[in-house]
């Protein structure tokens, strides 16, 4: 029979110990990726999408980009609920006017769906087209 000395039997544990962590790490990695790419996938469409569609303009482009950094933040969660003070912070657009005419037609136009709370201490939610 083979004896593993006391030394060989901690390193052995040791190591064991070590590749249980790491594949822990390795799954937690794998998740973070996933969820990364939710939103690169849903930016990606979205650029893509809006090169042929001469309607989006500079303030939807920064509009959009807020939403999915406001999303992001969140938790990829959809819908995302947000309050439009801080969506206007995030993509610079000053005019609650601006804000609500160039989400209305993101969602018009079929890059999100829109829905307004109409509350000013409830959340709208928007949600995004995943594929």
């Amino acid at each position: 029979m083979f004896r593993q000395t006391a030394g060989a039997q901690l390193r052995a544990q040791f190591l064991l110990r070590l590749l249980r962590d790491l594949s822990r790490i390795f799954f937690v990695v794998q998740l973070l990726m996933k969820r990364k790419m939710k939103e690169m996938n849903v930016l990606c469409a979205f650029f893509k999408a809006q090169q042929k569609d001469g309607r989006i303009g500079i303030t939807h482009i920064a509009l959009f980009v807020s939403l999915i950094y406001h999303w992001y933040i969140e938790g990829s969660i959809n819908p995302l609920s947000a309050f439009s003070r801080d969506i206007m912070k995030t993509s610079k657009i000053k005019s609650h006017v601006t804000y609500f005419r160039c989400i209305k037609e993101l969602s018009d136009y079929g890059y999100i769906i829109y829905k307004p709370s109409f509350k000013k201490t409830q959340a709208s939610k928007i949600y995004f087209m995943e594929e």
